[in-house]
């Protein structure tokens, strides 16, 4: 008449279980080898790129899915998943250095393929630990005409910040990714060492290339020209604008 059946019974917690935080114990049951799990291979490999995607876009640690609050949250869900899923921070370490080659061999691909030339962009800040940073980027339309972006690189810069230096830099990147033969226009700050950065590029990739080719192939970043923009209408031009962001910006009314 109550509807108490022993089923409904066994569902709940029991006098002394004062919160769902005592329910499961911190022991992890032993994981299954791949080929047993009933979870398809499949989906176990979507799960483990979408953990890393998890860590590296929220900036957590490697070992978040140690947390034992985390793991019971999961279980309460799929409990079989938990058993089978490499959750500690050597197995995400493993699964971020599978997935970069992984994802490295397809981009190569998507340059090598590109209908046009790779265009390049590129840029230099300092990080909040003072290292240099350069960050390098491809743009190109794929195979379907689609306009792409892939970030080629983003690493520390050493030494001096000379055009010579800078141009070392970009001609490691463009061969680690294959595309020496491909590089169209490039794209940076409107910097003299730039300029110069661009010249000793061009021509390590191609001695045959004239000065007039390559200035042809130089675009300059319009946001950072409109800055000094908006610097020349304060009254303030910085002296390390080369002649011709200077010619475009002595137009502007001040």
């Amino acid at each position: 008449a109550h509807r108490i059946t022993p089923a409904s019974q066994s569902s709940e917690l029991s006098p002394g279980d004062d919160s769902a935080i005592d329910i499961y114990s911190g022991a992890t049951p032993k994981r299954r080898r791949l080929e047993q799990s009933a979870i398809p291979r499949a989906k176990i490999k979507a799960i483990q790129e979408l953990t890393v995607g998890f860590v590296i876009d929220s900036d957590v640690p490697f070992t978040i899915f140690e947390h034992s609050f985390l793991r019971k949250i999961f279980n309460h869900f799929d409990s079989d998943l938990v058993v089978q899923m490499a959750w500690n921070g050597s197995s995400v370490t493993r699964e971020i250095h599978r997935l970069f080659e992984a994802k490295r061999d397809i981009i190569k691909a998507e340059l090598r393929n590109a209908l046009t030339a790779v265009h390049i962009s590129f840029d230099l800040w300092t990080s909040p630990n003072r290292f240099a940073i350069m960050a390098v980027f491809a743009h190109f339309i794929d195979q379907l005409g689609h306009q792409q972006s892939r970030l080629l690189a983003l690493r520390r810069q050493s030494g001096a910040h000379s055009g010579e230096n800078l141009a070392g830099s970009l001609v490691d990147i463009v061969h680690e990714w294959e595309i020496e033969g491909r590089v169209g226009c490039a794209i940076s700050d409107d910097m003299a060492a730039n300029d110069t950065c661009l010249y000793h590029m061009y021509q390590k990739l191609d001695p045959s290339m004239k000065p007039v080719d390559i200035k042809a192939r130089r675009m300059r970043c319009y946001g950072h020209t409109l800055n000094h923009g908006h610097c020349r209408v304060e009254g303030v031009l910085p002296t390390s604008l080369p002649y011709s962001g200077r010619e475009v910006i002595s137009t502007l009314p001040g």
